[in-house]
């Protein structure tokens, strides 16, 4: 879709900054598929940017930190992070070269981690979705899963979420 360019003077918003607040926050609507008995409708719903910035993801960041990979000590190339193991030497010849050292590196392929880092990627998107459908005054950090079953029963299949969140991203992209 091709929008009409619009002049913006930056310099008079910045002058002006009561006047052109929140004018850059992007809203739109993202148009859903319906089967209903074999007959398809078209249902709008309203969009918002997702904003990193707004209280709710403020609050959910600070009560549930983003997990830190496990760091695991490595002999290897400071300059590649790879360890002498990855790069099919000797141990005892890597030793011998002073382009090696022991290194502290962080673990990114840890079985726990990477399950704790899909669960907090998971309630980050639906804090995300909260906030972006525009539900955030009715569900709060501690709401997740109640948002998470409310949608599940609306009925909201993946391709529906993947629809939304695809169009959420058009918004100011």
């Amino acid at each position: 879709m091709a929008d009409k360019k619009k002049m913006f003077n930056m310099r008079e918003a910045l002058k002006n900054k009561n006047k052109y607040k929140g004018y850059f926050k992007s809203n739109g609507i993202s148009t859903i598929k319906v089967t209903k008995d074999n007959v398809p409708q078209m249902v709008d719903v309203e969009i918002f940017a997702v904003d990193n910035s707004h209280p709710l993801m403020k609050e959910f960041i600070e009560k549930n930190p983003q997990p830190k990979a496990p760091v695991k000590r490595i002999f290897g190339d400071p300059k590649t992070g790879e360890s002498v193991q990855e790069m099919g030497m000797d141990p005892k010849e890597a030793a011998r070269n002073h382009n090696f050292t022991w290194m502290n590196v962080r673990d990114f392929t840890n079985e726990n981690y990477e399950k704790e880092m899909q669960e907090w990627q998971e309630k980050a998107v639906f804090i995300q979705l909260i906030i972006v459908l525009g539900v955030a005054d009715e569900y709060g950090v501690d709401d997740i899963k109640k948002f998470e079953e409310d949608m599940k029963d609306l009925g909201i299949t993946p391709n529906q979420m993947q629809k939304l969140g695809d169009d959420i991203k058009n918004l100011d992209s």
